[in-house]
């Protein structure tokens, strides 16, 4: 794998952004994406409140329909009629404001961003010295193996022209884009990702089937199979997780809701490899609000008294695991856009 700090809390849960949606017909057994848009329709993101601007987008598939919108800065954001209580969303913007003080400037953001990526630097040298490469530094904290070397069983390069390979990136490629939609309105969409699930995992095991057939011999084909894995079922473990801290009312349930969210959102802020995608819209700023969100959740979750221990330690370990990622995705900014 190539995730590098992704989860220190792995063991307790199993734990993207923005992904331009793709009109296309994929062959395959993969669904088909039709993209329309509406002129005159105008919706209000449920978590931000904030208006958004005309564009649907629907996912046909069994007669469910996935709803997108494009809000104000561009950003493709997911909306639905959600099924949650009206005032727990008001809980939840409430936190997430009270976490987040407005807009901030570039150089506030620069400095933070300097000082992730060096403190990431300064770990990754504790572990492997001054001679490592990103692979290294991922594959040594993920406890990820030497991958097997193929012995002279197949023609490779017969494989790696085959129009099955070619089918099976484009395959691929939708895929990991559908499940990183679901976290673009801003939240991961855990509802209407559960909806879809099974037929998801159907997906996901005959993408695997098809790379196990006539994909072994693509490096790069295993690295996007892998984070398909890896993050399905990041998302699926998380479901009846995220679904009990937000229903279940108990003191510091919702700050627990928010952080084990934001494990998934940064989880899916990574490209078709599993790598930082830095391309997304605002991608550094994005980082920024994350890190001054969760110091915030951690200071307001300090203040609740009486709060089981399990609980507190759970938090503490969602929170590293959070944190770690941060500065993981911090790693991926190039050194010239950190300058600037």
């Amino acid at each position: 794998m190539r995730y590098g700090l992704l989860f220190i809390a792995s063991q307790v849960l199993a734990l993207v952004v923005t992904v331009a949606p793709v009109e296309r017909t994929n062959e395959g057994n993969i669904s088909t994406i039709l993209v329309t848009r509406d002129q005159n329709q105008e919706k209000t993101d449920p978590i931000s409140g904030q208006a958004a601007t005309p564009g649907v987008l629907q996912h046909k598939k069994r007669d469910q329909h996935v709803k997108m919108v494009l809000l104000d800065d561009g950003v493709e954001q997911n909306y639905y009629d959600t099924h949650l209580n009206r005032g727990l969303l008001e809980k939840i913007r409430k936190i997430n404001n009270d976490s987040y003080q407005g807009e901030n400037n570039a150089q506030e953001i620069n400095d933070w961003l300097w000082g992730s990526y060096e403190d990431a630097l300064r770990i990754n040298h504790e572990h492997l010295g001054s001679n490592y490469t990103v692979k290294e530094i991922n594959d040594l904290l993920t406890g990820e193996v030497e991958p097997v070397k193929l012995e002279n069983q197949i023609n490779c390069t017969l494989f790696k022209v085959s129009p099955e390979v070619k089918n099976l990136e484009d395959s691929l490629m939708w895929y990991v884009e559908r499940l990183r939609s679901f976290t673009l309105g801003g939240f991961f969409d855990f509802g209407q990702f559960e909806v879809l699930g099974k037929e998801l995992s159907r997906q996901l095991n005959e993408i695997e089937t098809t790379h196990q057939q006539f994909g072994m011999c693509d490096d790069k084909l295993k690295l996007s199979v892998r984070y398909a894995r890896f993050l399905f079922d990041s998302m699926i473990n998380s479901v009846d997780i995220l679904h009990y801290y937000l229903t279940v009312q108990s003191p510091g349930n919702l700050f627990l809701y928010v952080v084990v969210d934001l494990n998934v959102m940064l989880l899916a802020m990574r490209n078709f490899y599993g790598d930082p995608d830095t391309k997304i819209p605002r991608y550094a700023e994005r980082l920024f609000q994350f890190a001054e969100r969760l110091d915030g959740w951690e200071k307001q979750f300090t203040t609740i008294g009486d709060l089981p221990f399990g609980k507190q330690t759970l938090f503490r370990r969602y929170v590293a695991s959070a944190r770690g990622s941060i500065n993981n995705l911090a790693v991926g900014i190039p050194e010239s856009f950190q300058g600037q």
